[in-house]
């Protein structure tokens, strides 16, 4: 009897060691924050894409949530429906070009054409609101955060947690927006130009990214806090069916109409 508890045990232990071996690191050794993020960037990479749910908090433009699709790395796109509190909107990015779902007046206005389109390149002012769009797959993109922070941010492991019935380990990285950027090396150079100037025109200086990895290494749920000239912005996006098909195309062309000719009173923001 002495001799089967004991193999019992030596079975248990060896379980226990080669669980903590998988999840921890070599020897059962408690990866780094580092190697945590560098593990995580490369698992999200792979998958590409995840449908997203999302909530801000703007101290200029005040509160908004949505939900949608976001697709990262050599062709990032985004196609949400935001909720601002004044009505919903549908925004659309693709290859750095805005499109929003224009309002029932509008579509009369321009002859049944149902999208707004912003292209920043094109634009000699500028529409403010879709400008900040123009980035925002960029700015979502987990693998981005997790390589760039890896690299330049100031990194703390801050426990396990669990967002509703998924087990995750909770790390916080902090750095300053020129840092973050400037390491986020899945960016063209046109692309980190674009992703640095709007962090500026909302006079952020450093960014705090709170992120929940689970047990497959992928990115659950990251928080986002920048600060910026009037406090605080703060976005919180939930990741899930990470690695789903997404195809998000352009509006057609004869169902689009240039955002300055929706309201050209606002058509430098």
């Amino acid at each position: 009897m002495r001799r089967i508890r004991t193999a019992v045990a030596v079975a248990a232990a060896a379980a226990l060691l080669g669980g903590a071996t998988a999840c921890g690191g070599d020897g059962g050794r408690e990866r780094t924050p580092q190697e945590a993020f560098q593990a995580s960037a490369k698992v999200m990479a792979a998958a590409g894409a995840a449908k997203v749910a999302l909530v801000r908090q703007d101290p200029a433009d005040g509160p908004s949530s949505g939900s949608g699709v976001l697709s990262w790395g050599s062709k990032p796109a985004l196609d949400l429906v935001l909720d601002r509190g004044s009505g919903e909107v549908a925004v659309r990015t693709l290859d750095g070009v805005v499109y929003l779902g224009a309002d029932a007046a509008q579509t009369v206005r321009m002859g049944g054409r149902r999208w707004m389109k912003f292209d920043p390149e094109k634009s000699s002012g500028g529409n403010s609101e879709a400008a900040g769009y123009s980035t925002w797959s960029e700015q979502l993109d987990p693998v981005s955060d997790l390589a760039a922070l890896a690299e330049v941010g100031t990194l703390q492991r801050l426990g396990e947690e669990r967002l509703g019935d998924v087990h995750t380990v909770h790390y916080r990285g902090t750095a300053t927006i020129r840092a973050l950027v400037g390491a986020t090396g899945d960016l063209t150079a046109a692309q980190r130009v674009s992703v640095l100037g709007a962090y500026l025109r909302q006079g952020a200086t450093s960014v705090t990214a709170d992120i929940w990895i689970n047990d497959k290494d992928e990115v659950v749920q990251e928080r986002k806090t920048c600060k910026v000239a009037k406090g605080e912005a703060i976005t919180s996006t939930r990741y899930s069916e990470i690695g789903t098909e997404v195809n998000i195309q352009a509006p057609l062309p004869d169902d689009t109409f240039d955002l300055a000719d929706a309201d050209p009173g606002n058509a430098t923001g």
